[in-house]
């Protein structure tokens, strides 16, 4: 498991003292930990688990220090050396990057997402301005789950006498302000355009369908299996080649398109694997092809 620290401050006349209500403090600090797993969840996939505690109170306002520290819940993960770190080092970015980019839009109706270059989205607001940002960031800012927890951690601005909270993250450090309320309600707009990340998943077999048009039955190990779809041509043919055999269980480390669509209302989410990066064998039960 790998961790690392970032420091919450709320700031203002009432906290001279250096103290504070804890009926505000405890629902934002259990928000703020909803958050981070939200953006890691979004970012990092299902088989990473976060987990946020406070680890001191510092004088000067009211600060806590809080460890974020994670870990990959499949062993397949744990055997790549320097992922948990990289993985959390990562997610305090893309949660620092989010927060300054809710900020920006200000509550602002999104028009639309289009893609931009590799590993980034332009997100097109309703006025015309326009930003780019990398694609998580964009995922993170609208999750609606992430932005009804993150909404909650800056709720104590409501209160007479807190004027700021800041987030010192190790790259930055982002402040909001009462002003800023409006701008982190968690109603947020992004019509019926097309979001589209790519990111690294890991999926272990359920079934799988040679046929064309249909799709695989893959676990992300947490949750019903979701049904995903190989746009990987080399593999396929490797496949039908019979030089690659599966049996239930074996792990596919891929390179994933996961598009998310207003489909009447609802949230829909597709998943492509673009490229198969490795196969892994867990067991030689009968194959699948068999």
């Amino acid at each position: 498991m790998s961790e690392t620290t970032f420091t919450l401050t709320y700031d203002g006349p009432s906290l001279a003292d250096h103290t504070m209500d804890v009926a505000d403090l405890a629902p934002a600090l259990v928000a703020l930990s909803q958050f981070m797993k939200s953006a890691a969840r979004l970012t990092q996939g299902d088989d990473f688990e976060v987990v946020v505690r406070a680890k001191a109170l510092e004088t000067g306002c009211f600060q806590i220090v809080l460890d974020v520290s994670g870990t990959f819940v499949s062993q397949v993960i744990d055997l790549m050396a320097g992922r948990t770190s990289t993985a959390i080092a990562n997610l305090l970015g893309i949660a620092g990057g989010t927060i300054g980019l809710i900020a920006w839009i200000k509550g602002r109706h999104v028009r639309r997402l289009r893609p931009s270059r590799p590993g980034y989205t332009v997100i097109e607001l309703e006025d015309g301005a326009e930003v780019e940002v990398p694609e998580a960031e964009a995922r993170v800012a609208l999750d609606p789950p992430a932005r009804a927890a993150l909404e909650k951690v800056v709720e104590p601005l409501e209160k007479d006498g807190i004027d700021t909270v800041a987030f010192k993250m190790p790259r930055e450090t982002i402040t909001v302000s009462e002003v800023d309320l409006d701008a982190f309600k968690a109603v947020v707009h992004a019509g019926d355009e097309i979001l589209e990340t790519t990111a690294p998943m890991v999926f272990s077999i359920v079934s799988l369908s040679f046929q064309p048009g249909n799709k695989w039955r893959l676990s992300t190990g947490k949750g019903a299996p979701i049904s995903v779809t190989v746009a990987d041509e080399d593999f396929i043919g490797q496949v039908q080649r019979s030089e690659v055999a599966f049996a239930k269980g074996d792990i596919l480390i891929c390179t994933v398109r996961t598009t998310s669509r207003d489909a009447g209302g609802k949230l829909a989410t597709d998943y492509t694997i673009l490229k198969v990066n490795e196969h892994r064998r867990i067991s030689k039960p009968p194959s699948l092809l068999d």
